[in-house]
């Protein structure tokens, strides 16, 4: 599981996991400031988050080993 405890407001925004090649793995809505992500069914590799929409989005890699 990957957790992230954040300081601005998550809840209501969208998150979306993508692979390094771009494409899109997993979409899901934040329903609260805690966000907590089961990861296992990935497959090894670097993946990016993005948590918000352009104007206000925050972007964090992951390295799932």
């Amino acid at each position: 599981n990957l957790q992230a405890k954040e300081a601005a407001t998550l809840t209501g925004k969208t998150a979306v996991i993508y692979s390094k090649t771009g494409s899109i793995v997993l979409t899901f809505k934040l329903l609260s400031n805690k966000v907590s992500i089961t990861v296992q069914r990935l497959l090894p590799g670097l993946y990016i988050l993005k948590i918000g929409e352009a104007s206000d989005q925050q972007v964090f890699k992951m390295i799932k080993m």
